[in-house]
């Protein structure tokens, strides 16, 4: 008998009567363990970190903000805008390091059923309200407001505000932002914006791959989309098409399949 170790795993050759051999694999768990709990201790930290972090740099924002406005027609303005605009993407990494640690702990189902229609409404208003001056173009429709998922809330709160927040940065002034609720449970968002520099749409959704604009973001939240629709037993859909002249990118959350 030879044993060899190789990526977690020990071949073992027996040998049998009659000279025949068999294979034998078996698994160690030792190595496999040890990984498992470093990568646990990783998204710990990560999270830990960016929730101790989260007060202080809202602080700091809020601080620096003032002191953009008091610094009024001095030269020193413009680095306090630089440290200011600094500060902003910071805090939306921030924000997304802590929806990434969630996604990655499994939260997208959940015992007690809900209606689309109430948490597609509830998104709506929280984005509506933190961007008063945003066109909205919603068709909502009944049938598929009444549809009954097991997901999580907070897990729909974050893939569909994720998606709203994309339009809000990337789309294009003076173009509304579509947003739509079908029949068959599929929620897209769609948004004229500047012809993407990636060949294939669906490199979106790796982590840090981000649009051809400079406004602050992580280039994490289609990332965490795509993780938690996965869990809620949907997908993320992305596509490209043109109208007229502009670039029309559209991201559908679809839970037609999902229970």
């Amino acid at each position: 008998m030879s044993d060899s170790l190789y990526a977690g795993a020990c071949l073992r050759l027996n040998r049998l009567d009659g000279g025949f051999a068999e294979l034998v694999l078996d698994r160690q768990d030792g190595p496999i363990n040890k990984l498992d709990g470093a990568l646990l201790a990783e998204r710990e930290l990560a999270s830990n970190s960016a929730h101790e972090l989260r007060t202080p740099v809202a602080g700091a924002l809020a601080q620096t903000e003032l002191l953009v406005d008091e610094l009024q027609g001095s030269g020193a303005q413009a680095r306090a805008r630089q440290v200011l605009k600094g500060l902003r993407r910071l805090s939306v990494m921030l924000e997304k390091l802590l929806q990434l640690a969630r996604a990655e702990a499994g939260i997208g189902m959940a015992e007690e059923p809900v209606a689309l229609g109430g948490l597609f409404d509830l998104v709506l208003a929280d984005v509506r309200r933190a961007h008063p001056a945003l066109d909205l173009a919603v068709e909502r429709n009944d049938a598929g407001a009444g549809i009954i998922r097991h997901i999580d809330p907070d897990a729909f709160g974050i893939v569909f505000k994720n998606l709203l927040e994309n339009a809000v940065r990337y789309h294009l002034p003076g173009h509304p932002v579509g947003v739509s609720l079908t029949a068959d449970g599929c929620i897209a968002v769609a948004n004229a914006t500047h012809p993407l520099p990636e060949g294939d749409v669906n490199l979106l959704r790796q982590r840090f791959r981000r649009g051809t604009s400079s406004a602050p973001g992580s280039g994490l939240g289609l990332a965490i989309v795509d993780r938690l629709m996965l869990q809620m037993g949907g997908r993320l859909l992305l596509a490209t098409r043109q109208a007229g002249e502009d670039t029309v990118f559209e991201a559908v959350l679809d839970f037609s399949a999902a229970q």
